[in-house]
């Protein structure tokens, strides 16, 4: 299995750079097929936040390539459930992805609510709005 971190899932997309794109081609190749690839959820994060503030890219197609990331074959993602369910989350709400990961990781591992101080956050699955 080959680790890639979220430049090298960016250049699987963003084709701009012809030798970045056929480097980042050539590794996820020489993966195995099926779930050769290992991408960490914070690669995800971190892909969200490239994707929203470099690229400009509305919530909507920042969660297509987060959907189509969690579904390819070829990955092989901890968590995808959750990660899942948080683009859903991200998708129809005002919260970050990173938050909306966290509030499903957290209800995964047991918690009953999230604290958050951000409101937009607050009408997220799981979280609870703490007030002054």
């Amino acid at each position: 299995m080959i680790g890639l971190d979220a430049h090298v899932l960016m250049r699987l997309f963003d084709r701009s750079d012809p030798v970045l794109t056929s480097r980042a081609e050539g590794i996820v190749s020489v993966a195995p097929p099926e779930g050769g690839c290992f991408v960490h959820p914070l690669a995800l994060v971190e892909m969200a936040l490239r994707l929203e503030r470099v690229f400009k890219l509305p919530r909507e197609a920042v969660a297509e390539y987060l959907d189509r990331i969690l579904r390819a074959p070829e990955f092989t993602i901890p968590a995808s459930g959750e990660a899942l369910l948080a683009v859903e989350h991200y998708r129809s709400g005002k919260a970050s992805f990173s938050d909306c990961l966290l509030g499903e990781l957290n209800l995964a591992a047991g918690c009953e609510i999230t604290a958050t101080f951000d409101p937009h956050t607050a009408d997220s699955a799981g979280f609870t709005l703490l007030k002054g």
